[in-house]
Formats: structure tokens, sequence, C-alpha cells
């Protein structure tokens, strides 16, 4: 299953995700944690105090100063990383080629072995019409796999509770919601709020194809896939009316989730995957040049 995705996974190798944040204590990792203890990564000195442990005080600090201090290091933890996946019947646009379910499909698998990498345990859910379908977390190589089955058995169909689907993910230090936001993105926008209150990272990846972006210059009627009874006509005379309209939900999408302090990816189904995927663990996932 994981074999069209070889070529991803090897541009990814060595790639890591810091954490924007100290991680709550938990598991040992990669990242720096809240709590100070004794780990060998030094950080600073501090004086003690009665009560504090006796085992952290620097005795040739001591040999020279005549002074106590403590040596107060980082210690390290995991970050329990969930995945939350839009199956909406508007990610399957276009039906030929690589569209945005494909291309969703494979940053949330790129995410998650770069997270595996770097030992934390990832949790995956697929929003479907039909319920969540899910996979708990977990930090092993071979999760990749499973992954990958889960996204080849899911056909995106209807309008999922993707809100609901985020709420349940909040529960997890970071979060990571991958969605072409077409479905009821007021609700879901509220669920990554509520997540972000609650000290979560927030990560949303806004995926657009490039017909959209850029339709066929032809007149031809769009219809909404989740509402088949709602049709637009697009014609060289209403272009640069959608083209506004496009780019300004877009932007109000990013203010919305820059707003909570979360980071806000825009991705192309034209952007190879890699790229994409190395945007979202970088610092540089907070700039967003496609939404100008």
């Amino acid at each position: 299953m994981l074999a069209p995705y070889a070529p991803l996974l090897d541009a990814l190798t060595g790639l890591t995700w810091p954490s924007g944040s100290r991680a709550r204590v938990g598991e040992p990792g990669a990242h720096r944690s809240s709590r100070l203890g004794r780990s060998p990564e030094f950080t600073e000195y501090r004086a003690y105090r009665p009560g504090d442990d006796l085992r952290r005080l620097d005795w040739k600090l001591y040999g020279r100063t005549d002074r106590l201090f403590l040596r107060i290091a980082d210690d390290h933890a995991a970050l329990r990383t969930a995945i939350v996946l839009d199956a909406s019947a508007s990610m399957r646009f276009p039906l030929e080629g690589h569209g945005k379910w494909e291309h969703a499909c494979a940053v949330a698998l790129g995410l998650a072995a770069v997270a595996i990498n770097d030992g934390d345990a990832v949790g995956v859910t697929v929003s479907a019409a039909a319920g969540d379908r899910a996979l708990a977390p977990s930090r092993r190589r071979d999760m990749l796999h499973d992954v990958a089955q889960l996204f080849d058995s899911v056909h995106p169909v209807g309008t999922p509770a993707l809100a609901e689907s985020v709420t349940r993910g909040s529960a997890h230090p970071r979060l990571v919601l991958i969605t072409d936001f077409l479905g009821d993105a007021e609700r879901s926008l509220g669920a990554l709020r509520v997540a972000a209150a609650s000290g979560a990272e927030i990560f949303a990846v806004h995926v657009v194809a490039g017909e959209e972006l850029d339709p066929p210059s032809r007149p031809f009627v769009a219809a909404d896939p989740e509402q088949v009874e709602l049709r637009r006509a697009l014609s060289t005379g209403n272009r640069p009316g959608y083209d506004a309209a496009f780019t300004a939900w877009r932007a109000g999408i990013a203010s919305e989730v820059h707003a909570m302090n979360a980071r806000y990816v825009l991705t192309v189904t034209t952007e190879p995957v890699r790229d994409a995927v190395r945007r979202v663990v970088s610092a540089a996932a907070v700039v967003d040049a496609g939404v100008a």
C-alpha cells in the first residue's frame, strides 16, 4: 500500500516537526517539555531554595563560589498528534488525475511519517459521511501501512460532520485539519477555535484544486458536489468576480485561523506534496503566499 508514497517518504527523510511550544509532560520524545528536569541538555543555573532536589546541586560550582546553585535542564517529551482528514464530496474534485483527495491523503501520510520519525504517536481520523474512520495513536513505523490502507478504502461522498471530528481530535496536544473548507466551514473553524483555546497546537491545511484557482476559459456550469441543486454558470463575463470572491474567501479563512494563533497553510494540487509537508512542519507555515 505504501508503494505510491515511496518517493514522498524518501524526500521527507530526516525532516523534523518541532513543536511551537513546550510539549506537555508525557512519554520521552524529541520536543522540549514544559517540565524542567535533569536531562543532559543544560539550560540554566538557579539559586538553591529550601526543598529543592539536592541531586540537582552543582557541587563543582559550589566549590568555586561557596554558593549553592541548581543545574536546570530541559526534559524532552513526545507530542501526540491527531490528523483529521475531510472526506466530503467536494474533496473528490477533480474526478480525473491528482485531485484534492489524493493530494490531501499524501499530505496527511507525509505528516504522519515525519511525526513518527520524531518518535511521536500519531492518530488519523477520516471524517466521512457514514461516520469517522479512525486509527488510534501509534508510534509504530508500520502505522503508515495502516494509514495508506485506510485512505485507499475511503471514497469521499456527502457532507460529513467535520466539526465533530475536529472536536474529538482536540484532545491531542497537536491537531492537524486537512480540508477544502467547502463544507460547514463556520462550524469547523469554531471547533478549531475551541481546540486552540484549550492549548492544542493547531494546523489548518487548506487544500485547493488547481482548476479552482484557474478554471477553464470556456463557459461552463459548475455544480456543488455537496449541494447538487446549487449550480452557477462561469464565463468570461463573470470570471473576474469569481476570482475576487474566491481570493477574499481564502483570505478570510486564513485570517480566522491566524486569529486563534494557529497555523494556516494553503496548498494547491499542483504543488509537490513534499513541499507542502515541509511548509507545514516549518516556521514558514504561518505564511501563505497563495492567499494574496
